[in-house]
């Protein structure tokens, strides 16, 4: 069960962060359309790296409930209590640097989610007794994603300038829904034994 349900997280995780990177523009005009230029394009860079944590934060949310399922509530708060220092440290050297600045706090916030997810990973393991499948956990679901993300990148280049940013960003979601329910079925990120396991 620990298996699926961080394939399950990957297998989430994935196609949002996908979707939030490619659509950042227009998920900002709709959220702060009084935004001058400048803040514009500094909030859709942001967003678009905060898309990253996105898988990170998935895998490291589920793995705290498993880990807590397995009587360890302390791997979850140590893990990312490591993550909080390896934050803190990128947060203190990056955003002093002129170059980065304020994106140094979003890159303190990817690294530390992704330094918890690894240890929360490794402690899962550890604790079941069974090593997890990359290939099914993060190959399968990436390909899927990223099959999606080439429609989503596609339609967007090809809409946006004839319908507007809104429609495109609707038509881009319900496209990328679609597309990439088929591909978990035809890549067989989750299989017919698996979804037993699903409410």
């Amino acid at each position: 069960i620990s298996h699926i349900g961080t394939k399950l997280a990957t297998t989430i995780g994935f196609p949002c962060a996908a979707g939030l990177y490619l659509l950042a523009d227009p998920i900002m005009r709709l959220l702060s359309p009084s935004y001058t230029p400048q803040e514009h394009a500094l909030s859709v860079q942001l967003l678009g790296l905060m898309a990253f944590a996105i898988i990170f934060l998935s895998v490291t949310q589920t793995t705290n409930g498993i880990l807590q399922g397995f009587n360890k509530p302390m791997l979850p708060v140590l893990s990312l209590g490591i993550g909080a220092v390896v934050k803190i440290v990128l947060n203190y050297t990056l955003i002093a640097v002129p170059q980065i600045n304020i994106c140094g706090a979003a890159i303190g916030s990817i690294a530390c989610y992704a330094v918890a997810a690894v240890i929360n990973v490794y402690n899962v393991s550890k604790q079941s007794g069974k090593a997890f499948s990359a290939g099914q956990i993060v190959l399968r679901p990436l390909l899927a994603a990223l099959g999606m993300a080439l429609v989503v990148y596609g339609l967007r280049e090809l809409l946006t300038p004839r319908l507007g940013t809104m429609t495109a960003m609707v038509v881009c979601i319900a496209a990328g829904v679609g597309v990439y329910g088929v591909l978990i079925i035809v890549l067989k990120v989750i299989t017919q034994r698996e979804m037993r396991w699903l409410p």
